[in-house]
């Protein structure tokens, strides 16, 4: 019998096996894992930092059917909130994040979603997109970037040490209330970015390798647009053992 089993695409179950337990001996992954599903009652304190830094704007678990973390943006402009992990990912161990993500009015909400080295900044998001150009307060960083005040254009962008700004449009044009998987896959310099499964870019110079980076999800108000909400449905994030 092969002592390897690999896949291609999907592993699936059927009949008996989707009744009852379906793997004999235990579970163990080479690589390190982390995940949530927003399910509970309250954000997990052992996983997330939540940070608002605007006007009645939250970050909080929403009874939404099939469990949901809902940032809801401030009521002033430029108002900004972040759901942030701990800050134990880099490039030199492989990390990659993914985030279940959707926006309710794409007109009036900006999003950084991916890694970053802090896990908030003070009135801005670790980047943004306004005027055609690049912004950042982070100094190494990677992720996805939405912004209004450039258009509706999904945007891949990444940084090493504050010098060095890279940007690439995805190609999607997003639409009010869609969700999408946003995945950043960080190996050593280099940041790849997939969308629902399909690579949209790779930037050979992201954040420095061994710089520590926390995966998040940060959202502000654009455009004096009041409040709007983001909804973050799944997050998974992978790393090489130590």
């Amino acid at each position: 019998m092969s002592q390897n089993v690999q896949v291609d695409r999907t592993l699936t179950f059927r009949g008996d096996a989707v009744q009852e337990a379906n793997v004999v001996g235990p579970m163990m992954t080479v690589r390190k894992t982390i995940k949530d599903e927003f399910m509970g009652d309250t954000l997990d304190a052992n996983l997330w930092t939540a940070t608002t830094d605007g006007s009645n704007d939250t970050v909080a678990i929403s009874e939404i059917a099939g469990g949901t973390c809902l940032i809801t943006t401030g009521e002033i402009d430029d108002d900004v909130s972040f759901l942030s992990g701990p800050i134990i990912f880099n490039g030199s161990k492989k990390a990659e994040v993914e985030f279940r993500i959707g926006v309710t009015d794409i007109s009036g909400t900006n999003i950084f979603v991916g890694f970053s080295d802090a896990k908030s900044e003070t009135s801005v998001l670790a980047a943004a997109y306004p005027a055609d150009a690049l912004t950042a307060t982070a100094t190494d960083f990677a992720g996805f970037v939405l912004d209004p005040d450039h258009g509706a254009s999904l945007m891949c962008v990444a940084n090493a040490d504050g010098t060095n700004d890279q940007v690439v449009d995805s190609g999607i044009d997003w639409e009010d209330n869609a969700l999408h998987n946003l995945r950043v896959k960080l190996t050593d310099a280099r940041a790849d970015f997939f969308v629902d499964g399909i690579q949209k870019a790779s930037i050979a110079a992201g954040p420095t390798a061994a710089t520590l980076l926390c995966a998040t999800v940060q959202a502000g108000t654009r455009a004096d647009d009041n409040q709007n909400t983001v909804l973050v449905q799944r997050y998974n994030a992978w790393v090489d053992a130590t």
